[in-house]
């Protein structure tokens, strides 16, 4: 067993805080069930929207595989100007979970700090969806960043795909369609992402249970979205891409009390390998999150 480091006090002021809900037992519960529990958690912590944004607008995409698709647009500086890069913000929760305004404060605070223009989407969620579907809309997404539409406001040079958890995931796979978008995809951004669908062992096993993200909540997640599929399929894990060495640029940020982190240190260590750029970081005594 792999030697398991301290908590920092906030990680553990969380833990703390989940346990005094006294919730039941995740074990056996169905997917519609962990979102009832889930869900207004995300929304009751959710961060606020960023202040000082000139934009923040709700807009429909209209051409994905799954038909209209609510998105959220975040920008710091008004419609017009020079043509820029764009970033495509995923968001987590398991591909059953979340939505655009779980993660309104993360979205909104990417636009600001990079002084970028950040599109979020509301991708479909299991179980009514299953994989493929929320890649589908993604793929959706940057192929409509890419004709840089006139919602945007702006032509669009590039794009940077960034997600969280789930929408780690979707940023991470992104980049096996780079060749077929248009623009460059300039930077893929994980953060504590899952790209092996199936992992075991290591951390997976180390923090299984008591680290925020439990053992019985992942299975639930996989079976709600992934339930038969291929779970080794690079569009459901992206470490088994075909082509690394295609792949775009990526910043890997993992948390070192996560059962995901280990898979995302191979991630990085294969981009690696392949030769491509790699910025990697690690919160010491963070949980999943």
């Amino acid at each position: 067993m792999s030697r398991i480091p301290p908590l920092r006090p906030e990680a553990a002021q969380v833990i703390a805080l989940i346990a005094a809900l006294g919730r039941p037992p995740i074990e056996g519960v169905s997917p519609e069930e962990l979102y009832g529990m889930v869900q207004p958690t995300l929304l009751a912590n959710a961060d606020p929207l960023r202040d000082g944004l000139a934009r923040v607008e709700d807009l429909v995409l209209r051409d994905g595989q799954g038909g209209a698709m609510a998105a959220r647009l975040y920008a710091r500086q008004p419609a017009g100007g020079a043509p820029r890069p764009v970033v495509l913000f995923l968001h987590g929760g398991g591909f059953l979970t979340g939505n655009l305004d779980t993660h309104r404060g993360l979205a909104s605070e990417i636009a600001w700090g990079l002084d970028i223009t950040v599109l979020a989407i509301d991708y479909r969620l299991a179980p009514a969806h299953k994989f493929p579907a929320a890649v589908d809309d993604m793929r959706a997404a940057l192929r409509w960043l890419a004709g840089s539409p006139a919602e945007i406001g702006h032509a669009v040079t590039g794009i940077i795909v960034a997600g969280d958890s789930a929408g780690g995931t979707l940023a991470a796979i992104s980049g096996q369609f780079a060749g077929e978008i248009g623009v460059p995809l300039l930077l893929q951004w994980l953060m504590y992402a899952s790209v092996e669908a199936d992992a075991a062992g290591g951390s997976m096993e180390d923090f299984a249970e008591g680290y925020l993200l439990t053992r019985p909540m992942m299975r639930i997640f996989r079976e709600a979205y992934y339930g038969t599929a291929d779970r080794a399929a690079p569009m459901a894990s992206p470490l088994f891409a075909p082509d690394f060495a295609a792949l775009p640029p990526a910043m890997v940020f993992t948390c070192e009390c996560d059962p995901l982190r280990d898979q995302a240190r191979a991630y990085a260590a294969k981009l690696i390998a392949n030769g491509v750029s790699v910025r990697y970081r690690e919160g010491r005594g963070l949980i999943h999150g």
